[in-house]
């Protein structure tokens, strides 16, 4: 009993050690990702995340979690920052120290070619490129981090906008509801998504590729709820035999839980 003991405590104290404690010095409420090339040849990225927080205590300095990507530019608050980037670590020295519940922005430039493992990461597959937000092998599990600066833990969340831009002919797909689709004139399109509930980093979504759109409605029991789906152009007739069940599903949990709590 006593080695159970000991071992049990040693598992905790492993699993302090392993996760972000970021979240102990600021809440990011909001992220602006906006991902200005998703290029599935040299599979790599360019893009700028854009974090709105605030400080949970008086600090001169805080860090993010960002993992194998490069950063070009750091800003808070519309000054450039100084920042030491180090493993996953980005840790930004401010020029003006915060108080405890200040609001503040962070605007970072990164770039490269983003980490995956066999499941979790940033994966590309031919045309196609998508984000998996758990891991299986890291530790700790979550890889928001993977294609965003964030607080990459499980508990601290936010609400997101997504701006991905993609050549014509592919679509990009996230969480939350479509709010345009704007043609930039040369052959790109940027598809601009908006997710109001908050959610942690790993629940955050991105897939491009050439989509085929599959879509129904489920009658809430607070409002209609467009059921979307984006698959594969040869998927279409798999992913609808199977959703067949979604409207039971829904009607389901909603009898146990009360209201879907999202747009879509």
């Amino acid at each position: 009993m006593k080695s159970f003991k000991v071992f049990i405590i040693f598992v905790f104290f492993l699993s302090k050690l392993s996760f972000s404690d970021n979240g102990d010095t600021l809440h990011v409420y909001h992220y602006k990702i906006v991902l200005n090339e998703i290029n599935t040849q040299n599979h790599t990225l360019s893009a700028v995340t854009e974090l709105s927080a605030v400080s949970k205590i008086n600090t001169n300095s805080f860090t993010l979690d960002l993992k194998y990507l490069t950063v070009d530019s750091v800003s808070v608050n519309g000054n450039p920052a100084t920042y030491i980037q180090s493993n996953d670590s980005l840790r930004i020295l401010l020029q003006q120290p915060l108080n405890e519940n200040d609001t503040f922005s962070i605007k970072i430039a990164y770039h490269g070619s983003p980490f995956h493992e066999s499941w979790g990461g940033f994966h590309w597959a031919g045309e196609y490129a998508f984000n998996l937000g758990v891991g299986f092998q890291s530790i700790p599990h979550n890889l928001g981090k993977a294609w965003f600066p964030c607080v990459d833990n499980f508990t601290d969340r936010a609400s997101y906008d997504v701006f991905a831009t993609v050549p014509a002919g592919k679509k990009a797909v996230c969480g939350g509801i479509l709010q345009e689709v704007t043609d930039n004139g040369d052959s790109t399109f940027t598809w601009h998504w908006n997710l109001r509930q908050e959610i942690p980093t790993y629940l955050a979504s991105v897939a491009i590729g050439n989509y085929e759109k599959v879509e129904s409605v489920y009658y809430g029991i607070e409002d209609t709820i467009p059921v979307i789906l984006y698959v594969r152009p040869q998927d279409t007739a798999k992913a609808k035999a199977s959703f067949v069940n979604i409207n039971q599903i829904l009607q389901f949990f909603e009898n146990k839980f009360g209201p879907y709590p999202f747009d879509r």
